[in-house]
């Protein structure tokens, strides 16, 4: 186990503070992501004679760390609430400050209403600068050293966009971690439009009678609701009448308890459950592999292997190799595509994914994956494929087409997560690919906490919201989180991931393919470097590199796209399939090279 030297004891201490305060409270997992980007280097040296010695060892931090993720886990619910499940939980605007003036959390209507964000220091916020600085001060008294709770207090704020008022009550609360945090609250709240098309059907509500329901709900009167909507007082008034028939209402303040009582009731996103993966709605197509593309395959050790194919009946192999968050999931009107390209899809989930069995003990991971991969490629008798890979799934495929070219016709390369090149290739990785590079590269032993952390935050924060994690802030990416179709799809290959707990993103990053720039350099096979155009400053260098001078390599740019291609421009994803699995043949929809 790698240890960390007692260089600078503030990096220590971060770095020890983040690992604990994971353990304890899940939902900071971004902290720790943004903490180790930074500090992993610093913190971590190779345990080898005198530096070993002068070393702070971490090796029982780690295991301790790690037993209170197993509690976090097996007893969820009997753990105080996290940050996000506190705010949620208010019907009103709610977001939460630490004693240095950031705000560590909102809930919807927060969000919404005053454009509040993680990690916005106060200043930003949409208040008069008294009352912004009055906030400031009660933060501040958090970190006291008597440890007095702050409040209950109430703040009056003007919004500096409306001039309107803003009463804010103001609570101390103290997390899991032993954090404590300043809780605001206002009288202000916020329809949430998740919970609008239920309702309309619930009480067959026309658009406009809902768009006035929503308004009236957020506390505005006929005349402010006439204005905003460009419509007289007296039509306004009658939609109002008509609501109030509808939902067997009387009065506004009967209205109001019941407008409330909804808005409580849609607070909590159906895939935010603990240790649920969001499950695709009734209203979108299904999205692919579905329950009767699903088969399972007894290897010659005995071990299973679970596998999906669907698409065409007849035509060229297209063998996925999954990535590790995402997994075999594909949008109907993508799998629909294939079909019609008479493309076959054969995603296999390596083990530890789905119901495929963990890998043998003492076995090396990508030469066991090639393996199994290999032998159901015979019992399918399929001799050739067509390969592509998308994040983790990089590490595999090289693997297998370094082992068997001869039964490979073309790569298709995404998005892979680890440098091919040296330290200042990883450097220019986004955050969680460069904390996860250095990781498997320098520090294997933090990697089963951190894959565990990882699954308890997925189970303390929700499908969506584990992913827009590490999107980080990618306005494509999010775009297409957002889009419930594609969502949908995420989710499918996210719970073939998750299947095993934490066990199939461990396995996937366990091991990695030794000297992954020469076998690259060294395949003899067309190959298809495809890169969003906005993900390129933040693709490994090395890979572009070998990608501009491999005499078999085309790197295309997809204009407009991002990290997340396979979801956000699966056309051209698919028309860079077509061109491997049968060349010569024309694709629609090329991206520009």
């Amino acid at each position: 186990m790698p240890d960390a030297p007692d260089n600078t004891p503030d990096h220590r201490a971060e770095f020890l503070d983040t690992l604990y305060g994971v353990a304890l409270e899940p939902e900071r997992f971004d902290e720790l992501v943004e903490c180790w980007s930074e500090r992993l280097a610093d913190a971590i040296v190779a345990d080898d004679g005198d530096a070993g010695e002068r070393a702070y060892n971490l090796s029982e931090h780690v295991r301790r760390a790690e037993a209170l993720i197993d509690l976090t886990i097996s007893q969820e619910a009997n753990l105080p609430k996290s940050i996000g499940q506190r705010l949620h939980a208010e019907v009103h605007a709610a977001f939460a400050v630490d004693r240095d003036g950031i705000v560590r959390g909102a809930n919807d209507s927060a969000s919404s209403l005053y454009a509040i964000r993680e990690k916005q220091p106060l200043s930003t916020l949409p208040f008069d600068e008294e009352a912004i600085a009055e906030l400031a001060n009660y933060a501040a008294m958090l970190g006291s050293p008597e440890g007095h709770p702050v409040g209950p207090a109430i703040v009056r704020a003007y919004r500096s966009n409306t001039d309107s008022a803003v009463i804010l009550s103001l609570n101390s609360w103290t997390t899991a971690s032993g954090r404590r945090l300043l809780i605001a609250k206002s009288v202000d709240f916020n329809w949430p439009d998740r919970l609008s098309e239920p309702v309309q059907r619930a009480f067959a509500l026309t658009d406009a009678e809902m768009a006035v329901m929503k308004l009236l709900a957020e506390g505005n009167g006929a005349p402010a609701i006439a204005r905003m909507r460009k419509a007289s007082v007296l039509t306004v008034r009658a939609q109002i009448r008509s609501i109030y028939e509808k939902t067997a209402t009387h009065s506004l303040n009967e209205f109001m308890r019941m407008a409330l009582g909804l808005m409580s009731l849609g607070l909590v996103e159906a895939d935010a459950a603990a240790g649920v993966f969001a499950s695709p709605s009734a209203l979108i197509k299904p999205p692919y592999p579905r329950a009767e593309h699903r088969h399972m395959l007894t290897l010659p050790d005995g071990r299973t292997l679970d596998y999906a194919l669907f698409g065409a009946d007849e035509g060229p192999v297209l063998l996925f190799m999954h990535d590790e968050f995402f997994g075999d999931g594909w949008t109907a009107p993508m799998a629909e595509r294939a079909e019609s390209e008479s493309v076959r899809v054969l995603a296999p989930a390596r083990p530890g994914n789905g119901r495929s069995s963990p890998y043998p003990q003492g076995s090396t991971t990508y030469e066991q994956a090639t393996a199994d991969a290999l032998f159901l490629l015979d019992r399918l008798g399929i001799d050739k494929v067509v390969l592509r890979c998308f994040m983790a799934g990089a590490n595999f495929a090289f693997a297998l087409a370094d082992a068997a070219p001869d039964r490979v016709a073309g790569l298709l390369i995404q998005a892979p997560i680890l440098p091919l090149g040296g330290d200042e290739d990883e450097r220019k990785l986004n955050r969680f690919h460069k904390v996860l590079s250095g990781i498997i590269h320098r520090s294997s032993g933090l990697l089963n906490f951190v894959t565990r952390a990882g699954m308890a935050y997925h189970n303390r924060v929700g499908t969506r919201r584990f992913f827009r994690t590490f999107a980080e802030g990618r306005a494509t990416d999010i775009a297409a989180l957002d889009d419930d179709e594609t969502f949908a799809a995420m989710s499918r290959g996210a719970e073939i991931c998750g299947a095993q707990g934490h066990l199939g993103f461990y396995s996937d990053y366990r091991q990695v393919l030794p000297n992954m720039a020469r076998v690259f350099e060294e395949l003899k096979m067309p190959i298809i470097v495809l890169a969003g155009e906005a993900a390129l400053p933040k693709i490994d260098p090395g890979l572009i590199a070998i990608a501009r001078r491999h005499p078999q390599c085309t790197l295309r740019i997809v204009p407009g796209g991002d990290h997340y291609l396979h979801f956000t421009h699966s056309d051209a994803v698919m028309d860079a399939i077509v061109e491997l699995a049968r060349p010569g043949r024309e694709a629609g929809n090329q991206a520009s090279p």
